[in-house]
This record gives C-alpha cells, sequence and structure tokens, in this order.
C-alpha cells in the first residue's frame, strides 16, 4: 500500500528522557555512604541494584538466579529490588528456597529514586521485553555501571562495551558473569560510568521536548502544504 509505504518512510522516533539535572548531580562521598546505610549495604558491600516494576515482562526471576550464582563465587556482594507488583511474593519465595538471606533485599516502593540509584555500584536491567524504560535514562544519567539483556526497548538505547554489558534474555548464567567481572574491576566499572554519563546528554527532558516542538512544527508545515482549499 502506497499510503502506508509514505508514512513508514516518513517516521520518526523520538526517544523519551529524564530530568538529568535531578539524575547526574554529582553527590558527596557522605551523601552516597548515607543512601547506602539506608537500603543496609554494609562497608565492603558491591551493592548490584535494580528498580523496576515486579512484573513478568521485567525477568526478576533471572535476577534472584543470577544473584544466586553471583554470591556463590563473590559473597560480597549485596542485591537490592526496588519495587512493587504482583510477582513480589513468588519473587521472595524464589530468593528464600536458594537461601540469599539479607543478600537479596526487596525495598518495596521508593520515593527518591535518584537518591537511590547512587547507592549503587552495579545497575541491572534483566528484562525480557520493553517499550524504552524510563529507568535506563536514569541510570545513565546517574552514571551507573549497567548490566542488561537484549530486550529491543534497551539495546535500542545501550551499546555493548560501550555504555553497558550486554546478554541475552533469560540466561541467568551470563548475567551472574558479567556482573561478577564488574565486581572485580572497579576500573570497568568507572568506564562504563563514564560512557554511560556520554550517552545520558542525547537522552535529557529538554532535549526531548524540544525535539517534540520541532516534530509538531514539521507537522503543521507540511499539513499547510497539503491543504486543499474548496471554495464554498
Amino acid at each position: 500500500d502506497e499510503v502506508l509505504a509514505e508514512a513508514i518512510a516518513g517516521a520518526r522516533v523520538v526517544y523519551l528522557g529524564a530530568p538529568l539535572d535531578e539524575f547526574s548531580r554529582a553527590r558527596t562521598a557522605a551523601e552516597i555512604a548515607e543512601a547506602r546505610r539506608d537500603i543496609g549495604a554494609l562497608d565492603g558491600d558491591v551493592v548490584v541494584g535494580t528498580i523496576t516494576r515486579l512484573h513478568d515482562s521485567k525477568g526478576n526471576e533471572y535476577l534472584v538466579e543470577a544473584a544466586r550464582q553471583v554470591l556463590g563465587r563473590r559473597p560480597a556482594a549485596r542485591f537490592f529490588l526496588a519495587g512493587e507488583g504482583p510477582l513480589r511474593p513468588s519473587l521472595e519465595a524464589q530468593a528464600r528456597e536458594a537461601g540469599l538471606g539479607d543478600r537479596f533485599v526487596f525495598l518495596g516502593f521508593v520515593r527518591d529514586v535518584a537518591r537511590l540509584l547512587s547507592a549503587f555500584d552495579i545497575d541491572v536491567f534483566p528484562s525480557l521485553w520493553e517499550g524504552t524504560p524510563l529507568t535506563v535514562f536514569e541510570a545513565l544519567g546517574a552514571g551507573k555501571a549497567i548490566v542488561a539483556t537484549d530486550a529491543d526497548g534497551l539495546v535500542d538505547v545501550l551499546a555493548d562495551g560501550n555504555d553497558a554489558l550486554i546478554v541475552p534474555k533469560r540466561d541467568p548464567a551470563a548475567l551472574a558473569d558479567r556482573i561478577v567481572r564488574l565486581i572485580d574491576d572497579p576500573a570497568e566499572r568507572a568506564r562504563l560510568s563514564s560512557a554511560a554519563r556520554a550517552t545520558a546528554a542525547r537522552y535529557d527532558i529538554g532535549a526531548f521536548v524540544r525535539k517534540m516542538e520541532r516534530l509538531y512544527e514539521q507537522i503543521g508545515r507540511a499539513s499547510c502544504r497539503e491543504r486543499v482549499y474548496h471554495p464554498v
């Protein structure tokens, strides 16, 4: 269909964004230490976290299994899952059955996301499918070292080996391996953090608003050009 083909050819993708001034704000060592204490992280813990909805699409059952594997190799890791949803009881049961104890903590709903992110050493996205989650823009803005799956909405934004480490969906062993890699390599975490901040600059909420304004201006001009007037 020619009309459909023309519509597809003229399509534009405008990504959402995050308020980077909030998420990229430099935080003092004291602020970070306080945020870590508030969630129960101890001195010497490597904090691995995710902020998510507890729904099927988010793949959190694979994160729980990955955590079991990581803790068998690197017991100084401590996992924090923030968010609510219908799968919370089953995920808590899975963590109990895996014997994760206080090394896998369910935080529930968290209001100050930027503050929580500041406590993370590694941010994990174990998703099975996504649109484009705002949380990935927030993690980039906060300069987090990211491990993510190859879910479409994530790889639209993240690039493996550049600003994130990407693993296949539904592969807890691969997820665990990349987390262990970052636990063992603070320099790689720092490199990913720097690259994340550079990527985040493309996804500021102000840039999103300006792109939308330009898009509507273009649509308006095109509409004016194509409008046909019929005299009465």
